[in-house]
């Protein structure tokens, strides 16, 4: 149904284009690509009382829309999303596995604006799950501006999800899950 190579990053910078007609070549020009960022997340589950529970990462506990996943960019020493899901799962909850533990859910594409700079940059999404224990310690890190972490339904999530790509990720997860109380 899905499948998932751990492929490493490619980030096209640009590509050579000519053309040839009737013999005659064209002139060869450099096309710019945009930049890529990449980043992977993870819906950290489990299931307890035969509820499904997704850890929510909360920045700002009096933001309405304050929940989000764990996970972030892509870092010089990531070699694929995979190892990035792995590492900023670590850094953010302190919850430590080996990669080939994940399921791998889906891989989206996104364009923003960085309102600092007013550039646009193309972000590539690769997001992950991992069911973990009931009683799976979790460290909440104070570096990323993170207040704490929270158990809670898909529902819930979904209601105070931080930003869409957030959004998007469980509802991929919970229709992959097939979570009957949907």
């Amino acid at each position: 149904m899905y499948s998932y190579q751990d492929l490493p990053y490619i980030n096209p910078v640009s590509n050579l284009t000519s053309l040839e007609i009737g013999g005659s070549q064209y002139s060869t020009r450099l096309v710019e690509m945009p930049t890529v960022t990449f980043s992977s997340f993870v819906v950290v589950y489990r299931i307890k009382g035969g509820q499904t529970q997704i850890l929510a990462e909360v920045k700002d506990t009096s933001d309405t829309k304050k929940f989000k996943l764990p996970g972030g960019s892509r870092e010089i020493s990531d070699t694929s999303p995979i190892t990035t899901a792995a590492r900023e799962l670590y850094e953010e909850t302190g919850i430590s596995f080996e990669p080939n533990k994940l399921e791998f859910l889906e891989q989206y594409e996104f364009h923003r604006v960085d309102m600092a700079t007013k550039s646009e940059e193309m972000r590539r999404a690769s997001i992950f799950s991992i069911q973990v224990p009931v009683k799976t310690r979790i460290i909440t890190c104070n570096g990323d501006d993170i207040a704490e972490h929270r158990w809670v339904t898909p529902e819930v999530f979904l209601e105070s999800s931080r930003y869409q790509s957030y959004s998007l990720a469980v509802k991929k997860f919970v229709e992959i899950r097939t979570i009957s109380s949907f």
